[in-house]
């Protein structure tokens, strides 16, 4: 004779069920996310590669953002000729990049949750840190001019961040500037908590964790440094004792710079 179940005992079992998949969500979703960010790691060693490849042919250098601003070819357009992309010159020179035309290849961060549709967004910005002798990234401009670092000139590459996560609808593929405005050459006032809300537009999504896509509480992030490893800290721990300035925005003062990995010139 078949047993039937009461109604208290159907409750229960759905009950266990409940509290079991209440459990294993959230290591579900721990889990996928740490899938996202190892393809997001993954992107940035690519894109090292790239750099290196267009190095070789070119003295050594990092890409420079054209001469002058009528030139104004962004980083990820020169890299086109060494990561598969194969954009025409003519589009090199644009500002945009669109998604019927061109792929947005290891640009994009599967965590990012910033659309732009049809026009292609980019996850990831480099480090344009710039000042004087003291405290120099990979590129950027000057005195209405573009300049870059030769690998020959790090001091220290296994200690030197040349590309960071950067989630904004405003960094589109083909622009050298991440905030649509010329780009975050002063990465800590860029970066910081106080300045990710300001600099967000309506478009953006997600307020800080839409930025800070990994963790949003601690503010890790990816970087890629200049021996082509990638680690995945915090920003803070990458200011040495400028790390102050990330919470509240005050990063424009360079000292803060001199003996940390945005520094090429740093060991």
């Amino acid at each position: 004779m078949k047993k039937k179940f009461t109604l208290i005992e159907i409750l229960v079992v759905v009950a266990i069920i409940g509290i079991l998949a209440s459990l294993l969500l959230p290591s579900l979703k721990k889990a996928r996310e740490s899938a996202r960010r190892a393809t997001c790691i993954n992107n940035e060693k690519q894109i090292g590669i790239s750099f290196a490849l267009y190095q070789d042919d070119n003295e050594g250098y990092y890409p420079i953002y054209g001469t002058t601003f009528e030139d104004d070819i962004s980083w990820d357009d020169m890299l086109s000729d060494y990561d598969g992309r194969e954009i025409s010159d003519a589009d090199k020179l644009t500002e945009e990049l669109r998604i019927d035309e061109y792929s947005v290849g290891s640009y994009l961060c599967g965590s990012n949750i910033q659309n732009r549709d049809p026009i292609l967004i980019k996850s990831y910005a480099i480090n344009d840190s710039y000042s004087g002798d003291s405290v120099r990234g990979i590129a950027g401009w000057k005195d209405d001019a573009g300049w870059s670092t030769a690998i020959n000139d790090v001091v220290n590459t296994s200690n030197f961040i040349i590309l960071n996560e950067v989630q904004f609808w405003s960094n589109k593929m083909g622009s050298t500037g991440a905030w649509g405005e010329g780009g975050p050459r002063d990465f800590a006032d860029g970066l910081s908590v106080a300045k990710v809300e300001s600099k967000q537009k309506a478009e953006d999504k997600g307020g800080i964790k839409g930025f800070y896509i990994h963790d949003s509480k601690s503010y890790k992030m990816n970087f890629l440094f200049s021996d082509g490893h990638v680690k995945y800290r915090t920003v803070p721990s990458t200011m040495g004792d400028g790390a102050s300035a990330f919470y509240d925005g005050s990063g424009r003062n360079w000292s803060y710079f001199v003996d940390t990995p945005w520094n090429s010139l740093s060991d």
